[in-house]
């Protein structure tokens, strides 16, 4: 039997090495299937030394994809208080962010940045600050931060 994933569809995982012998998957898979739950176990194959950065990486696709849908979640959520609805707003965005994918996919995320952290513009920064409420306010504040320091050179 094959399990249908899409996108809402939870890891699971187990890391290690060797890990071809291991049962792991086949017995959490059917207890998730038994229980209704929308994830899928697998079992990565990772030598001991390798084990820090397969840790590393399991936190960079955190960043990658969760925390994407939670920004688009809050720009949703941003244009439903303007008065458009949900299907309209998450449309706008899907285009939106299809458009930033494909660009950084062309040209790396430095030069894919638009908008006003980019271009230094901090009048308008100051003006989206005070219209957010607190804890908008703040992810906005960190978000904003992370482009200067694309904008100053970033991480090599």
């Amino acid at each position: 039997m094959s399990k249908h994933i899409t996108g809402h569809t939870g890891l699971l995982c187990l890391l290690g090495s060797p890990v071809a012998h291991s049962v792991s998957p086949e017995m959490h898979n059917e207890a998730c299937d038994q229980l209704g739950l929308d994830y899928s176990y697998l079992a990565f194959d990772v030598p001991e030394d390798k084990m820090p950065q397969a840790v590393e990486g399991l936190r960079a696709a955190c960043f990658a994809s969760n925390f994407v849908v939670s920004v688009c979640y809050k720009a949703t959520e941003l244009l439903q208080e303007c008065g458009f609805s949900k299907s309209e707003s998450e449309s706008a965005l899907s285009t939106l962010m299809k458009c930033n994918m494909d660009n950084i996919l062309k040209v790396g995320c430095e030069k894919a940045i638009t908008g006003p952290a980019a271009r230094g513009d901090m009048a308008t920064i100051e003006k989206h600050i005070e219209v957010l409420d607190e804890r908008t306010r703040e992810l906005y504040k960190e978000l904003t931060n992370v482009i200067f320091d694309m904008k100053n050179g970033g991480i090599e």
